[in-house]
């Protein structure tokens, strides 16, 4: 079921429901998923404009201005995608340096704070920038809630049930976010920017490349943000065994 602003959502508005709620924050769109409890399958889903340019007051007259925002769901994820990130091995990371560990790669602007998150079956560490207004606001609407980068999200998830060796994408709004495991063991996790099909495929078959990984064996697990069924067709031209959602 997909709602809009207008349309009201058929859930309990006092109690909780038995149902998940995801909220996920990009530059493109902020979008609400809810998902059944039992089953978790997808309920309803819906977008709105994104947040990331507006200031701490708008985002939370916005999000009260929401139905998602009056209901009590049985539990709330906020699901933050950019490409500011990088994974820090738990060894050396230190939670009063995390801006220092950004600082290598990005120029983290002021109106930026740093956060962090645990992929713990690998013991590392995602140290991502989010815009100062949508952690504040996130902080108020949802005060019990951890942001999670869509890294580590994902990663958590795949991880948690991974058989020996998998591939697992992210198809995004002009990125793919790649996630190789080799053996039971974690090789590699980026993003890349990809502005058409031809991109997404060369950048898979490229990491198999890099990897010396079998295409006829691996196992590659996709997750698209929209349907795409022509690349999913193209994709499993170059590779046999290709699952996704």
């Amino acid at each position: 079921m997909n709602m809009n602003d207008n349309q009201s959502i058929e859930l309990k508005q006092s109690g909780i429901n038995p149902y998940h709620l995801i909220v996920g924050l990009s530059q493109n769109e902020t979008v609400f998923k809810i998902y059944e409890l039992n089953s978790n399958k997808l309920y309803a889903q819906r977008s709105i404009e994104s947040i990331f340019n507006h200031s701490k007051d708008e985002i939370i007259s916005l999000f009260n201005d929401t139905n998602e925002a009056k209901i009590l769901f049985h539990s709330t994820r906020i699901i933050l995608e950019n490409e500011c990130y990088t994974l820090i091995p738990n060894d050396i990371f230190q939670k009063e340096n995390i801006e220092d560990f950004l600082k290598f790669q990005f120029e983290i602007a002021p109106s930026n704070n740093t956060l962090f998150n645990l992929i713990s079956q690998f013991e590392t560490v995602n140290v991502f920038s989010i815009p100062k207004s949508i952690d504040l606001a996130m902080s108020e609407l949802f005060p019990k809630i951890s942001i999670e980068h869509h890294i580590s999200y994902y990663a958590n998830k795949i991880l948690s049930s991974i058989g020996s060796s998998k591939i697992f994408s992210v198809i995004r709004n002009q990125h793919i976010d790649i996630i190789v495991i080799v053996h039971g063991k974690l090789h590699l996790i980026n993003s890349y920017s990809a502005n058409n099909k031809e991109d997404i495929i060369y950048h898979i078959l490229k990491t198999l490349e890099f990897f010396s990984i079998d295409i006829n064996r691996i196992e590659l697990h996709l997750v698209f943000q929209s349907k795409q069924p022509e690349l999913l067709d193209k994709i499993k031209e170059y590779i046999k065994h290709v699952t996704c959602e």
